[in-house]
């Protein structure tokens, strides 16, 4: 995992919000192990913190995605 924020998606998520293409925005929290699968949590960052601080058998990488909603859309 990179250290700096994708912020391409970051604008995008942002553009998507102001112009009302967008219903609701939530970031997801969870952590990395170190054969690259992602434990997702429904928990707000600071939980998802202790969690990874607490996980001291194994090298563990704190995550977190942004997820857009979108309107529901008719489909012919």
């Amino acid at each position: 995992m990179k250290d700096e924020p994708d912020l391409f998606a970051e604008l995008d998520a942002a553009e998507d919000i102001v112009t009302g293409r967008v219903e609701a925005v939530e970031t997801e929290w969870g952590w990395r192990e170190p054969d690259g699968s992602v434990f997702e949590t429904n928990l707000s960052e600071a939980a998802a913190r202790a969690i990874v601080a607490r996980i001291d058998s194994r090298p563990v990488t704190l995550v977190r995605r942004t997820v857009t909603y979108g309107p529901w859309e008719e489909c012919p």
